[in-house]
């Protein structure tokens, strides 16, 4: 489906004017896209093959943790 079609079905979500699992669809296509695009991301930072694509979820796990903690310190 091509960015128009999508936005058409936005619209038409947001006027109220859709069928039964239209709004599925679209949450469906809108992860796809969001997918592809972070491939393209992560490809063109240099992470394109599988080792260096996990060492680099890992240290996002490690950044979100270490941001977890440090937000229940301010917060606690």
């Amino acid at each position: 489906m091509s960015e128009e079609e999508i936005l058409d079905l936005e619209a038409k979500i947001a006027r109220g004017e859709f069928r039964f699992g239209e709004t599925l669809k679209l949450k469906h296509l809108k992860k796809i896209k969001a997918s592809e695009e972070a491939k393209e991301n992560l490809k063109k930072a240099g992470v394109s093959d599988s080792a260096k694509l996990y060492a680099y979820i890992i240290s996002l796990e490690k950044r979100l943790e270490a941001l977890e903690e440090w937000l229940m310190f301010k917060g606690g």
